[in-house]
């Protein structure tokens, strides 16, 4: 993955909107499978809390998300590289505030 370092998987960092749990966002589309199939296997659901009862909901949505991504975006090079540009375009705008503040301030 050509020296990606991200919190998640490059194609969940660039293609999924909303927060993703950490553990989800690193499992391959094996492991989100096997997630899932357990997640919905559970025998304890109906003794859940409303807030209990959401998470799960929550949980799986999640899941479900990053297992459609992952099969619709099943190489991570595109991800990678439209990251790689978000990132040095970010930094060449921090660069330029940071001129501009050092301009404003008579320095440099």
């Amino acid at each position: 993955m050509s020296g990606y370092k991200g919190a998640h998987l490059p194609q969940i960092e660039w293609f999924y909107e909303g927060f993703v749990y950490q553990f989800i966002g690193k499992a391959n589309l094996k492991e989100l499978v096997e997630m899932r199939k357990d997640h919905i296997s559970t025998t304890d659901f109906k003794y859940y809390n409303q807030e209990a009862r959401n998470e799960y909901y929550q949980y799986l949505e999640c899941i479900e998300k990053c297992m459609k991504i992952l099969i619709s975006n099943h190489d991570p090079e595109f991800a990678i590289n439209e990251l790689n540009k978000k990132q040095k375009k970010e930094e060449r705008i921090m660069n330029e505030f940071k001129d501009r503040i050092h301009q404003r301030l008579g320095k440099k």
